[in-house]
C-alpha cells in the first residue's frame, strides 16, 4: 500500500479519543485513522452514510 503524509485539522477531543481507542486496542494511531477513514469513505460512497450540507459556502451538517 502506498501512503502519503497529510496534515488534517481535527478537534483536540477527537484526537484524544482516537489516541485512547488506538492505545486500548494496541494499534498505531495512524492505523486506526486509516481504518476509520476507509470505513467512512466506503459508507459515503455506498450511500449508507449521507453527507448533509447546506449552501453557506458549504457548511458540514453533522446532525448534533
Amino acid at each position: 500500500m502506498a501512503t502519503i503524509a497529510r496534515t488534517w485539522i481535527v478537534d483536540t477531543t477527537d484526537a484524544a479519543a482516537i489516541a485512547r481507542l488506538a492505545d486500548a486496542h494496541g494499534l498505531n494511531h495512524s492505523q486506526l485513522v486509516r481504518f476509520l477513514l476507509r470505513y467512512g469513505l466506503t459508507a459515503i460512497a455506498s450511500g449508507a452514510l449521507p453527507v448533509n450540507k447546506r449552501p453557506v459556502r458549504w457548511e458540514l451538517v453533522t446532525g448534533d
